[in-house]
């Protein structure tokens, strides 16, 4: 029987199948004609013959059937230019194979297959004949092992005879490695191979070897790797070692609990010896850091979080570090840490609290501080009045008011120890809590909003009030037999409190200028003027008379605050009725758009001056030196592509031979005010067409690997983007004076960034800073790397500066043999860096 336009049967209702003697239906159609042979029980499947039973999937140019045997036959067809097509793809859960014929028994489950490509993961194996038992092993004998996907791969290993464990591992007779078809020395007398998808696995971490010049030959990160439960955790421990005695140790754990938490841990510790004994240059440095990353998932607990991300560790740890190849490592002085838990309460008047485990080292001073703990409740903004009117139709610009006053209320409590890392292991806990610093604020703040002149006037009235709570406070006074001041600590609670009182008003007028008839053209062009304005007034009563005290034998008196050293400082002493004033102008040039026929944009805006604004203020209740400085800030964009960025501050007052007067400048010689500061910067950022940022997306490789591309793509080579370019310029103006100075400072640099693809398969990266004062460059770095196809090519050079290094690495992409690499390199280690 002869069947044509068979790909009717490719619906589930009509397809046809036997399922006698077979665990599974038994599926098959075809693209061009199926035959049905009823005297010797067979079917024939020509051009793009499918099959499929349970998790097996055929799929060939030719397929013949027998339906007594359960025996399948496929094979590839030869086009018009005499080129095979359709070779037959058996498809077995994760393994799949490639081949030019094959036979299998769907009863059995034993099959043959010759010149075989066979695919196991992100593995490759190339073989003239393959056996296939019933219990799923696959026998091969004189077979190519490799990562690389192409019919003629660019490497591999050699197989005598082998055994596939699908899903678990390869074992192997003796192997050998081919580059380019060349046998290399390298060989085993056997191997096991992984195989596992998706399972967890766990094996020898192979080192990387070679020599240094300040620490001499080394074996760098040889160790063990083991996971647990599925993937939910993973653990490696990992050491080094050189031969002049320099050892390390690592472990990185991970986990991952799916709608729970997940996490990173990570601790290193090194014992450091540079130059010989007996000799001034030798030195012994011990080296730990620690760093932990944890995050609950949103669905764990709804309402509540829980953070923490630790840096921790010896101050000198990067700089002493033989394995940092990161500029970023060796640069940052200030490692921070913070464990974190907040609670949402939601209601009428919702609110939140925080808890916060803090610490703060810096890496030059090696100074350390510890915040444990820092509470925070906030009650978030309420409004009490809108809360009980019955009616909420507004009637007049009152219940306007009634309606926007809002409530809100914080609180903040911590206890903060500082310490020096070289005494914090010699230091017991009641002395470091004894010198720490504690307290608690307290802020109410009231507000609401009135809208005047058909609400193109906006007045927005405000109290706050402030209370700080501490345990200690100090007590100066003049002792006449030693001749100086004595500081007292008192303990003992004890409070002060400020307050403020409110208002600004702002409002938004537009202004056009108009060109000349001959100047619009067909655009009708003109710029549209946005002018800002903003007055406010704010009005401090003195709340906290300061204390007086004797400074010195002449009976001189000073005043100073009791809580001048408490956490959360003091309250200032000063009556204060501040009126401040800003002005924020925008500028845009609107033209006709000429290109719309529809009439829904029938103006084209772009900006010209994004923001221009200057900002002061007067105090009307102090006795001199009332005006503030003159701040000027603006910002704009040129040809949407090149920011442009400026700001200044003007001191208004006079100075006399180095001391500020009271007199304005203005008033003496016309000028506005002296320039204490200045800084401009100028920077684009051009990238070609072909640039994005959509996500990364590839079958090669596990899901958990593109993942982690996608979160850290600058970390990554993207050979699909033929160039980008940043450069920023950059100048500041810094002008000290007082009775023994006056003088400038001025620092000028320019930055230059960004990577170029010479060839598809070549990018080059580029990083650097001239400093045009120092007349010298900064830091610099050059990346070169080399898309190898099954292989890839990495270059960092750092040619100047501490950091002079080199680093070339030449290794195989895929995970599964990531430890077949040649790696050269020269860090700054071994720059003699003290």
């Amino acid at each position: 029987m002869l069947i044509n336009n068979s790909n009717a049967f490719c619906q589930k209702d009509s397809t046809p199948h036997i399922s006698s003697q077979l665990e599974n239906t038994l599926n098959w159609n075809a693209k061009d004609s199926i035959i049905l042979d009823m005297k010797n029980k067979q079917t024939f499947l020509y051009k793009e013959g499918h099959i499929d039973y349970g998790e097996i999937i055929l799929d060939a140019c030719y397929i013949r059937f027998n339906f007594e045997s359960k025996t399948v036959f496929a094979k590839y067809c030869l086009d018009s230019n005499n080129q095979k097509i359709g070779k037959p793809v058996l498809s077995d859960g994760s393994t799949s194979t490639s081949s030019d014929s094959l036979k299998y028994n769907f009863e059995t489950k034993k099959g043959i297959t010759y010149e075989v490509k066979l695919q196991e993961g992100e593995s490759y194996i190339h073989s003239q004949k393959v056996k296939r038992q019933n219990n799923g092993d696959i026998h091969i004998k004189n077979a190519l092992y490799t990562t690389c996907d192409l019919d003629h791969p660019h490497f591999y290993f050699k197989l005598r005879k082998a055994v596939i464990k699908p899903d678990d591992k390869i074992v192997s007779g003796p192997v050998n490695l081919f580059i380019a078809d060349i046998p290399t020395p390298l060989g085993l007398p056997f191997a096991f191979l992984p195989n596992k998808k998706n399972k967890s696995s766990n094996g020898v971490l192979i080192p990387t070897y070679g020599e240094s010049q300040g620490l001499g030959f080394y074996l760098l990160g040889g160790g063990y790797y083991h996971q647990f439960k599925n993937g939910k955790l993973s653990t490696s421990l990992t050491g080094d070692i050189y031969s002049r005695g320099s050892w390390g140790l690592s472990n990185t754990t991970q986990y991952k609990v799916r709608y729970k938490y997940n996490g990173q841990f990570q601790l290193s510790y090194r014992n450091v010896v540079r130059g010989e004994k007996d000799f001034p240059d030798f030195n012994k440095s011990r080296e730990f850091f620690i760093r932990w990353n944890h995050q609950n998932d949103a669905k764990l607990n709804p309402g509540s979080t829980f953070k923490a991300l630790i840096n921790a560790g010896t101050t000198t740890n990067f700089r002493n570090d033989y394995n940092n190849i990161s500029a970023q490592n060796y640069l940052t002085n200030t490692f921070n840490s913070n464990i974190a838990w907040s609670k949402r309460f939601n209601g009428k008047i919702s609110s939140n609290l925080n808890t916060n485990l803090r610490h703060t080292q810096n890496g030059n001073t090696g100074q350390m501080i510890f915040t444990l703990p820092e509470i925070a409740y906030n009650v978030n903004r309420f409004y009490p009045f809108k809360m009980m009117r019955k009616n909420s139709i507004n009637k007049n610009f009152i219940h306007d008011i009634i309606d926007q006053t809002n409530i809100n209320y914080q609180m903040n409590t911590k206890n903060q120890i500082s310490v020096n890392s070289e005494d914090l292991f010699n230091s017991n806990a009641v002395d470091l809590f004894s010198n720490g610093k504690s307290g608690m604020r307290h802020n109410i703040n009231a507000s609401s909003s009135i809208k005047l002149f058909g609400k193109n006037v906006t007045i927005n009235p405000s109290y706050r009030l402030s209370s700080l709570w501490y345990l200690e406070q100090i007590n100066k006074s003049w002792n006449d037999n030693e001749n100086t001041v004595i500081t007292d600590t008192l303990k003992g609670f004890s409070q002060v409190f400020s307050q403020n009182f409110s208002a600004s008003a702002t409002t938004k007028i537009y202004g056009f200028y108009q060109f000349a008839k001959f100047l619009r053209g067909k655009n009708d062009s003109k710029i549209r003027h946005t002018i800002t304005p903003n007055i406010n007034f704010t009005y401090r009563p003195n709340s906290h008379p300061w204390s007086t005290y004797q400074s010195d034998s002449l009976e001189n008196m000073q005043t100073y605050s009791p809580f001048s050293n408490n956490i959360y400082g003091t309250i200032n002493s000063s009556e204060s009725g501040r009126l401040g004033f800003s002005l924020i102008n925008s500028l845009e040039l609107k033209k006709r758009n000429l290109n719309d026929t529809t009439e829904n944009e029938p103006y084209v805006k772009s900006k010209i001056l994004d923001n221009l604004s200057i900002t002061s203020g007067y105090d009307l209740i102090k006795d001199s030196f009332q005006l503030d400085n003159i701040q000027i800030i603006g910002r704009t964009t040129l040809w949407k592509k090149v920011n442009f960025r400026f700001a200044g501050r003007l001191d208004p007052y006079q100075y006399i031979n180095g001391e500020r007067v009271n007199n304005y400048q203005f008033a003496v010689n016309k000028k506005l005010g002296t320039i204490r500061s200045a800084n401009m910067a100028i920077g684009t950022s051009l990238k070609s067409s072909k640039n994005n940022k959509e996500k990364y997306e590839s079958d090669k490789g596990p899901k958990e690997e593109l993942d982690m591309i996608n979160a850290n793509s600058d970390m990554y080579i993207d050979f699909n983007i033929p160039w980008t370019i940043g450069v920023d310029y950059k100048v500041d103006y810094r002008r000290v004076i007082n009775s023994n100075l006056d003088t400038s400072y001025v620092t000028q640099s320019v930055g230059l960034r960004g990577d170029l693809s010479i060839t598809k398969n070549w990018k080059i990266s580029y990083m650097t800073n001239y400093d045009f004062v120092n007349k010298e460059f900064s830091f610099t770095s050059i990346n070169i790397g080399r898309d190898l196809h099954c292989w890839q090519m990495s270059f960092n050079w750092i040619p100047i500066g501490f950091m002079r290094s080199y680093n070339l690495n030449i290794s195989v992409k895929s995970s599964i043999l990531q430890d077949l690499k040649l790696q050269r390199r020269r860090t700054w280690y071994d720059n003699n860096i003290p």
